[in-house]
This record gives C-alpha cells, sequence and structure tokens, in this order.
C-alpha cells in the first residue's frame, strides 16, 4: 500500500524546482512512485513503498536545487559579461 512523505525544503520553489525534483526521485529511488506538488510552500508530498527513506530523498532534494541554482547563477553571470 502506498505511504506518504511529506517533506519541506526552505529553498525549494514549486513553481520552478518541481519537475526536477519529481523526475530525480523517481528515477533514483525505485520506491518511489511519484512526487506531488501541494499549495504548502516548499512542501513536496513523496509517494512510496517500503521502507521510508526520507533523509535520502531530502539530500537528494536539496542537491538538486542548489545544483539548479548555481547552473542559473553562472549563466546569468556568462550573460552579463
Amino acid at each position: 500500500m502506498p505511504r506518504l512523505c511529506m517533506i519541506t525544503v526552505p529553498e525549494f520553489d514549486v513553481r520552478s524546482d518541481w519537475r526536477l525534483v519529481h523526475d530525480r526521485l523517481v528515477e533514483d529511488f525505485p520506491e518511489v512512485s511519484d512526487v506531488l506538488a501541494t499549495t504548502i510552500a516548499a512542501t513536496v508530498l513523496v509517494v512510496y513503498e517500503g521502507p521510508d527513506q526520507s533523509g535520502a530523498w531530502l539530500d537528494s532534494i536539496v542537491e538538486a536545487v542548489r545544483t539548479r541554482r548555481c547552473g542559473i547563477a553562472s549563466l546569468r553571470r556568462d550573460h552579463a559579461s
């Protein structure tokens, strides 16, 4: 039976980061079947079966968001030059 885990990450913006986080978690964690956007700021629901790996999911979300933000900042610097 599927279960839900609510994860809140202060740096996470559902509007711009959800697809990235969804794809990352679904691809990297076989027990994750979906990641749902919420109306709660900086929060997603992870749909999974099996053991709760919320610590690993959180680490993956933080890494994905930071990597994306670093890439965007780099592009902005390159265009400003």
